[in-house]
């Protein structure tokens, strides 16, 4: 029923009394006057009979419409408390006149808000109901426009946008030199690590502990027991632990020596013990690099010379001959 506009603008009925609001949805079968429904704004209205209302807005003008109907009641309309003036009436024997004009008020104040009231009074012809259809209100579209906005605003918009971009700039350019140094930082203790590393060598030692890793030596064979890998600054061959230069024996008072290289079998005392004395262990270590320049013919001579003791150590473990 009214403009579209701006709620500081729109109109609001207050209907006091027992007003029908008469909708498509919501006849109004006891009513006096049935009007045209299709030719009714928004097919709806409101019908009373000797009541008031009023109406809320703010424009510089205003108009209300209604239906008139056969004997109608007299409508008096008053603007901001003045005094009441008597508004339009229609006595009709015909019919229903629709789009009619009950009231107007021109030359307001934009500015402030307007209140038009009205109440319904018994005719001569003894009406008492009116119907009301919708109102018109005018706007001035210069009071509709915000005027607390000054054109200058426009000016000072580009600085606080701008503004608003360098602090986004300035942490994306210290994320990505935070992560150049950190990159950089840990490429370089890699690098450290890495030729520490190259320039350190390792050595291997090779120990054989008849006691803890090697097996009973047999007769033309050998075993062997390695120790864990260390390692060091240089490599070096290990030489073999000498061999003992004589068996001795002992048991009684008098001691029985005899050397190595002799050819007379040893005797053993008469109360010597029979058991086979404890063969010491035999240490060996070579270097198993195979960048060494004489890795082949030193390898022969170890072996070699293993042998020799190998076959020294079988002689001194077997028993004595008995005469």
């Amino acid at each position: 029923m009214v403009p579209r506009l701006p709620s500081k603008w729109c109109t609001f009925w207050t209907w006091a009394g027992a007003w029908n609001g008469v909708t498509p949805s919501t006849p109004c079968t006891g009513c006096f006057d049935q009007p045209d429904a299709s030719q009714a704004f928004n097919s709806s209205w409101h019908d009373g009979a000797l009541i008031s209302g009023s109406c809320a807005f703010q424009g510089s003008a205003i108009y209300i419409y209604g239906i008139d109907a056969v004997n109608p009641a007299n409508i008096s309309f008053s603007t901001n408390g003045a005094a009441p003036v008597t508004g339009f009436h229609y006595n009709s024997v015909t019919g229903c006149a629709y789009d009619a004009l009950f009231f107007a008020a021109t030359g307001l104040d934009p500015a402030v808000q307007h209140t038009v009231t009205w109440s319904l009074e018994k005719s001569a012809n003894g009406g008492t109901a009116a119907l009301f259809d919708y109102a018109k209100v005018t706007v001035d579209q210069t009071a509709a426009s915000n005027p607390s906005v000054s054109s200058p605003a426009s000016s000072t918009l580009p600085p606080a946008v701008s503004a608003k971009h360098k602090p986004k700039r300035g942490t994306i350019v210290g994320a990505v030199v935070g992560g150049v140094g950190a990159l950089t930082l840990l490429g370089a203790a890699l690098l450290i690590f890495w030729r520490r590393r190259r320039h350190t060598s390792r050595t291997v030692s090779i120990d054989l502990d008849a006691d803890e890793h090697t097996a009973p030596l047999s007769r033309g064979a050998a075993s062997y027991g390695y120790s864990p890998v260390s390692t060091g600054t240089s490599s070096e061959l290990q030489q073999p632990a000498p061999a003992p230069s004589s068996a001795v024996f002992t048991g009684d008072p008098s001691e029985t020596e005899t050397a190595v290289g002799s050819s007379e079998s040893p005797r053993p005392p008469p109360n010597a013990p029979t058991s086979t004395p404890k063969v010491p262990p035999v240490m060996l270590a070579w270097d198993p690099s195979p960048s060494s320049p004489d890795s082949t013919g030193g390898r022969a001579r170890d072996l070699i010379e293993m042998e020799e003791r190998l076959r020294h150590l079988e002689a001194l473990a077997q028993p004595p001959a008995y005469a």
